[in-house]
């Protein structure tokens, strides 16, 4: 017989779960989803980074460009200022910020996956992330972007 209240516990809808690492500043941040979870990268507490893998296969074709979950993004609970993704051998790096205000919103809920933020390869870069800061006024602090 199927116990329905354990059954209906199973079905999350795309939650984030930060979980304890050995090291005190490093969390994994889990994506739990309606069936399945998953663990989509770090964030380091003292570097305010969240730190994530991405392989050709995420390359978005149509722009060329990497997403990140919408949750992640705009979270409340999960603090980090910088990204930092390494593809095909590189680190690209930029500001959460950035990311949202350059990023493209898709949604492709129909084929499985959640809501996500793309930048296009180009976009990426500390330093376009520091100038997008300095110019809409924001006085960051001057030691967070040595990383």
């Amino acid at each position: 017989m199927l116990n329905y209240k354990n059954y209906s516990s199973n079905f999350k809808k795309n939650e984030l779960e930060l979980v304890p690492t050995k090291y005190p500043n490093l969390k994994k941040v889990k994506l739990n989803l309606t069936m399945q979870s998953r663990f989509i990268g770090y964030v380091d507490k003292h570097q305010q980074t969240f730190i994530t893998t991405r392989k050709i296969k995420h390359l978005f074709r149509k722009t060329n460009s990497l997403g990140l979950n919408a949750k992640l993004l705009t979270s409340d609970t999960i603090y980090f200022e910088w990204i930092r993704i390494e593809y095909e051998g590189r680190i690209y790096e930029t500001s959460r910020e950035y990311f949202m205000a350059k990023g493209h919103y898709f949604c492709f809920q129909n084929k499985g996956f959640e809501a996500q933020y793309f930048l296009p390869l180009n976009e990426f870069g500390l330093d376009k992330a520091i100038e997008f800061r300095a110019n809409n006024g924001e006085q960051g602090d001057l030691f967070a972007v040595a990383v």
